[in-house]
């Protein structure tokens, strides 16, 4: 604890003197309660300060505290506001978190061809839910043109990455023939790796 303390009056020097890096660790430390009493609102200033000095990490987590109304008033606009700038800024889980807020019109009014659009950047860069709700969009030709050999594509490549959803996607297109060959095999391989992990995580 005491270690927490002295990190934390360090960041807080640091902080004030406008250093990004201490700002966001200061954020950190009020979010999580650690060596200091837990306060949202102190986490927010700390993170704002590091967003708006362009830390991806400071505005994905204000985007956050955004969302849930912690320290902050909930506000969907603030909320889209930050996670669209650190998805344009090439950060991975803003772009698969602002699709997703797209495609279920969760603050943002639905839109699937903007979910397209920030699940492909996300998707690309090795995200596997991107990859699988893309392979998704894909397959029922929704907010893009329907593409069955792209979808099985990306199908293939989030369940490569240990998806789950997308492995039993996959069964079920080997064992129908949608888009491919029926095979049994191949169908049969995908669920069981499927119910593999799944028992795993139980």
């Amino acid at each position: 604890l005491g270690d927490t303390k002295a990190a934390h009056d360090a960041y807080l020097r640091a902080a004030k003197a406008g250093h990004a890096g201490a700002q966001i660790n200061l954020g950190a430390l009020y979010f999580s309660g650690r060596g200091v009493p837990r306060n949202y609102a102190e986490a927010a200033r700390w993170y704002l300060a590091a967003a708006e000095a362009n830390y991806v990490e400071a505005q994905l987590n204000l985007a956050l505290l955004y969302s849930e109304g912690l320290g902050v008033d909930q506000d969907d606009a603030e909320m889209v506001k930050w996670l669209m700038r650190a998805a344009q800024a090439g950060s991975t889980r803003a772009q698969a978190q602002l699709a997703r807020r797209y495609l279920d019109g969760e603050g943002v009014q639905q839109n699937a061809a903007e979910a397209v659009r920030w699940f492909l950047p996300a998707a690309q860069n090795g995200h596997p839910w991107a990859q699988y709700f893309l392979a998704l969009l894909l397959q029922r030709g929704q907010g893009v043109a329907r593409d069955l050999d792209a979808a099985h594509a990306w199908y293939l490549r989030a369940a490569e990455a240990g998806n789950v959803a997308a492995m039993q996607e996959l069964a079920k297109i080997y064992e129908l023939g949608l888009g491919v060959a029926a095979d049994a095999g191949k169908a049969r391989q995908w669920s069981e790796r499927a119910a593999k992990i799944e028992k795993a995580a139980q």
